[in-house]
Protein backbone atom coordinates (compact mmCIF):
# COMPACT_ATOMS: atom_id res chain seq x y z
CA UNK A 1 0.00 0.00 0.00
CA UNK A 2 1.24 3.70 -0.89
CA UNK A 3 2.08 5.50 2.49
CA UNK A 4 1.12 9.47 1.56
CA UNK A 5 3.34 11.87 3.32
CA UNK A 6 3.38 15.23 3.73
CA UNK A 7 6.30 15.35 0.77
CA UNK A 8 4.05 13.59 -1.94
CA UNK A 9 1.45 15.49 -1.27
CA UNK A 10 3.51 18.25 -2.00
CA UNK A 11 4.86 16.92 -4.65
CA UNK A 12 1.77 16.15 -6.36
CA UNK A 13 -0.50 19.18 -5.53
CA UNK A 14 2.53 21.25 -7.31
CA UNK A 15 2.46 18.72 -10.65
CA UNK A 16 -1.50 19.33 -10.79
CA UNK A 17 -1.12 23.10 -9.82
CA UNK A 18 1.80 23.36 -12.94
CA UNK A 19 -0.42 21.35 -15.57
CA UNK A 20 -3.60 23.14 -14.62
CA UNK A 21 -1.53 26.30 -14.82
CA UNK A 22 0.01 25.58 -18.00
CA UNK A 23 -3.79 24.53 -19.52
CA UNK A 24 -5.32 27.65 -18.87
CA UNK A 25 -2.93 29.47 -20.24
CA UNK A 26 -2.43 27.40 -23.45
CA UNK A 27 -6.51 27.50 -24.57
CA UNK A 28 -6.62 30.95 -24.90
CA UNK A 29 -3.86 32.00 -27.44
CA UNK A 30 -4.72 29.47 -29.11
CA UNK A 31 -8.20 30.71 -29.77
CA UNK A 32 -7.50 34.08 -29.85
CA UNK A 33 -4.77 33.11 -32.52
CA UNK A 34 -7.00 31.20 -34.55
CA UNK A 35 -9.76 34.28 -34.48
CA UNK A 36 -6.89 36.78 -35.13
CA UNK A 37 -6.00 34.80 -38.23
CA UNK A 38 -9.77 33.98 -39.52
CA UNK A 39 -10.60 38.14 -39.19
CA UNK A 40 -7.10 39.65 -40.56
CA UNK A 41 -7.96 38.22 -44.05
CA UNK A 42 -11.37 39.13 -44.43
CA UNK A 43 -10.61 42.99 -43.56
CA UNK A 44 -7.78 42.79 -45.51
CA UNK A 45 -9.98 41.50 -48.40
CA UNK A 46 -12.38 44.58 -47.74
CA UNK A 47 -10.48 47.57 -47.27
CA UNK A 48 -7.44 46.90 -49.80
CA UNK A 49 -9.17 46.92 -52.77
CA UNK A 50 -6.64 47.10 -55.94
CA UNK A 51 -5.66 50.28 -57.67
CA UNK A 52 -6.52 48.86 -61.09
CA UNK A 53 -9.59 47.71 -59.93
CA UNK A 54 -13.00 47.63 -62.37
CA UNK A 55 -16.20 50.01 -60.83
CA UNK A 56 -19.17 48.02 -60.55
CA UNK A 57 -20.99 48.25 -63.44
CA UNK A 58 -24.21 49.13 -61.93
CA UNK A 59 -22.51 52.67 -61.21
CA UNK A 60 -21.87 52.83 -64.21
CA UNK A 61 -25.01 52.58 -65.93
CA UNK A 62 -26.83 54.95 -63.02
CA UNK A 63 -24.21 57.55 -63.83
CA UNK A 64 -25.00 58.31 -67.44
CA UNK A 65 -29.26 58.31 -66.44
CA UNK A 66 -29.14 60.53 -64.47
CA UNK A 67 -27.04 62.48 -66.24
CA UNK A 68 -29.58 61.63 -69.08
CA UNK A 69 -32.32 62.93 -67.03
CA UNK A 70 -30.54 65.81 -65.95
CA UNK A 71 -29.56 67.33 -69.41
CA UNK A 72 -32.65 67.49 -71.29
CA UNK A 73 -34.01 69.36 -68.26
CA UNK A 74 -31.42 71.93 -68.02
CA UNK A 75 -31.82 72.57 -72.43
CA UNK A 76 -35.04 72.74 -71.79
CA UNK A 77 -34.86 75.38 -68.64
CA UNK A 78 -32.22 77.38 -70.54
CA UNK A 79 -34.00 77.38 -73.95
CA UNK A 80 -37.52 78.95 -72.20
CA UNK A 81 -35.12 81.88 -70.84
CA UNK A 82 -32.96 82.73 -73.98
CA UNK A 83 -35.99 82.02 -76.81
CA UNK A 84 -37.78 85.00 -77.76
CA UNK A 85 -40.93 85.93 -77.47
CA UNK A 86 -43.10 85.07 -80.80
CA UNK A 87 -42.97 88.26 -83.02
CA UNK A 88 -46.38 89.85 -84.83
CA UNK A 89 -47.60 88.15 -87.29
CA UNK A 90 -46.35 89.58 -90.52
CA UNK A 91 -48.20 90.96 -93.48
CA UNK A 92 -49.42 88.89 -95.51
CA UNK A 93 -47.37 87.62 -98.57
CA UNK A 94 -47.67 85.98 -101.64
CA UNK A 95 -45.87 83.04 -102.72
CA UNK A 96 -42.61 84.44 -104.01
CA UNK A 97 -42.56 86.43 -100.47
CA UNK A 98 -43.61 89.81 -101.50
CA UNK A 99 -45.98 91.89 -99.79
CA UNK A 100 -49.78 91.58 -100.77
CA UNK A 101 -51.13 95.08 -101.70
CA UNK A 102 -54.02 95.63 -99.85
CA UNK A 103 -56.30 98.87 -99.45
CA UNK A 104 -57.54 100.63 -96.05
CA UNK A 105 -61.64 99.88 -95.08
CA UNK A 106 -64.01 101.31 -97.30
CA UNK A 107 -61.57 102.29 -100.23
CA UNK A 108 -60.89 100.68 -103.41
CA UNK A 109 -56.77 99.15 -104.64
CA UNK A 110 -57.31 100.22 -107.98
CA UNK A 111 -58.10 103.77 -107.20
CA UNK A 112 -55.53 104.42 -105.29
CA UNK A 113 -52.80 102.50 -107.06
CA UNK A 114 -54.27 104.90 -109.48
CA UNK A 115 -53.90 108.39 -108.13
CA UNK A 116 -50.62 107.15 -106.93
CA UNK A 117 -49.65 106.57 -110.34
CA UNK A 118 -50.75 109.75 -111.38
CA UNK A 119 -48.98 111.53 -108.48
CA UNK A 120 -45.80 109.70 -109.67
CA UNK A 121 -45.73 110.30 -113.11
CA UNK A 122 -46.45 113.63 -112.91
CA UNK A 123 -43.32 114.48 -110.20
CA UNK A 124 -41.49 112.58 -112.74
CA UNK A 125 -42.57 114.86 -115.91
CA UNK A 126 -41.54 117.77 -113.67
CA UNK A 127 -37.96 116.23 -113.27
CA UNK A 128 -37.29 115.17 -117.08
CA UNK A 129 -38.37 118.79 -117.83
CA UNK A 130 -35.96 120.43 -115.93
CA UNK A 131 -32.99 118.27 -116.57
CA UNK A 132 -33.95 117.20 -120.21
CA UNK A 133 -31.61 118.61 -122.74
CA UNK A 134 -31.76 121.26 -124.65
CA UNK A 135 -34.59 122.06 -121.90
CA UNK A 136 -36.18 125.38 -121.96
CA UNK A 137 -33.48 127.05 -119.33
CA UNK A 138 -30.84 125.79 -121.62
CA UNK A 139 -31.62 126.34 -125.31
CA UNK A 140 -29.80 124.55 -128.31
CA UNK A 141 -29.06 127.66 -130.70
CA UNK A 142 -27.99 127.16 -134.55
CA UNK A 143 -26.48 129.05 -137.03
CA UNK A 144 -28.08 129.02 -140.34
CA UNK A 145 -26.74 129.26 -143.66
CA UNK A 146 -28.91 132.28 -144.30
CA UNK A 147 -27.33 134.11 -141.27
CA UNK A 148 -29.99 133.92 -138.98
CA UNK A 149 -30.35 131.71 -135.65
CA UNK A 150 -32.77 129.14 -134.82
CA UNK A 151 -33.45 128.27 -130.85
CA UNK A 152 -34.75 124.98 -129.84
CA UNK A 153 -35.52 123.02 -126.87
CA UNK A 154 -37.47 120.07 -125.72
CA UNK A 155 -40.14 119.57 -123.38
CA UNK A 156 -43.09 117.40 -122.53
CA UNK A 157 -46.45 118.14 -122.19
CA UNK A 158 -48.31 117.97 -118.36
CA UNK A 159 -51.13 117.96 -119.73
CA UNK A 160 -50.98 115.24 -122.27
CA UNK A 161 -49.46 112.60 -119.30
CA UNK A 162 -51.88 109.40 -119.22
CA UNK A 163 -51.75 106.27 -116.80
CA UNK A 164 -52.75 103.22 -117.02
CA UNK A 165 -51.84 99.70 -115.11
CA UNK A 166 -52.04 95.99 -114.81
CA UNK A 167 -51.34 93.30 -112.57
CA UNK A 168 -48.22 91.98 -113.14
CA UNK A 169 -47.90 88.39 -114.07
CA UNK A 170 -44.81 86.83 -112.20
CA UNK A 171 -45.29 86.42 -108.27
CA UNK A 172 -42.10 88.30 -107.22
CA UNK A 173 -42.20 91.51 -105.63
CA UNK A 174 -44.09 93.60 -108.43
CA UNK A 175 -47.34 93.09 -108.31
CA UNK A 176 -48.24 95.75 -110.70
CA UNK A 177 -46.93 96.99 -114.37
CA UNK A 178 -47.73 100.84 -114.97
CA UNK A 179 -47.71 102.60 -117.98
CA UNK A 180 -47.21 106.23 -118.23
CA UNK A 181 -47.90 107.79 -121.55
CA UNK A 182 -47.06 111.62 -122.95
CA UNK A 183 -46.68 113.82 -125.74
CA UNK A 184 -42.54 114.84 -125.78
CA UNK A 185 -42.54 118.56 -128.02
CA UNK A 186 -39.82 120.05 -129.75
CA UNK A 187 -40.20 124.18 -129.64
CA UNK A 188 -38.27 126.14 -132.25
CA UNK A 189 -38.08 130.00 -132.99
CA UNK A 190 -35.72 131.38 -135.96
CA UNK A 191 -34.68 135.16 -135.77
CA UNK A 192 -31.78 137.33 -137.07
CA UNK A 193 -29.80 137.34 -134.04
CA UNK A 194 -28.84 135.02 -131.63
CA UNK A 195 -30.42 136.58 -128.64
CA UNK A 196 -33.71 136.78 -130.59
CA UNK A 197 -33.75 133.58 -131.34
CA UNK A 198 -33.87 132.62 -127.50
CA UNK A 199 -35.93 135.33 -126.51
CA UNK A 200 -39.11 133.37 -128.91
CA UNK A 201 -41.52 133.14 -129.17
CA UNK A 202 -41.33 129.19 -129.53
CA UNK A 203 -43.56 127.01 -131.45
CA UNK A 204 -44.02 123.09 -130.92
CA UNK A 205 -42.91 121.66 -134.90
CA UNK A 206 -42.30 118.02 -133.61
CA UNK A 207 -44.47 116.09 -131.25
CA UNK A 208 -43.39 112.54 -129.98
CA UNK A 209 -45.59 109.97 -128.43
CA UNK A 210 -43.55 108.83 -125.37
CA UNK A 211 -44.64 105.47 -123.18
CA UNK A 212 -43.13 104.68 -119.94
CA UNK A 213 -42.78 101.64 -117.83
CA UNK A 214 -43.19 101.48 -113.96
CA UNK A 215 -43.57 98.74 -111.40
CA UNK A 216 -45.75 98.55 -108.18
CA UNK A 217 -43.83 97.48 -105.36
CA UNK A 218 -43.96 97.59 -101.43
CA UNK A 219 -47.01 99.90 -101.71
CA UNK A 220 -45.24 102.43 -104.13
CA UNK A 221 -44.65 103.13 -107.93
CA UNK A 222 -40.49 103.31 -108.93
CA UNK A 223 -38.79 103.18 -112.32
Amino acid sequence: MFQCTTGSVRYLFRIFTFCLLTFTLSVPAGAAADKAGSAVPATAGKSAAPADAVPPKADDKAAPKAESKAAPKAEKKAASKTAPKPAAAPAKRSAAGSKVATAPAGQNLDEIMHRKLEEFAREAIETMNTHALPSQNKKEIKKNADGSYTARYVAIDPSSIRVSFKKAESTGAVSHIGYMHYTEREYFCTASTEAAAKNGPFEPKINKSQTELVKYMRGKWSY
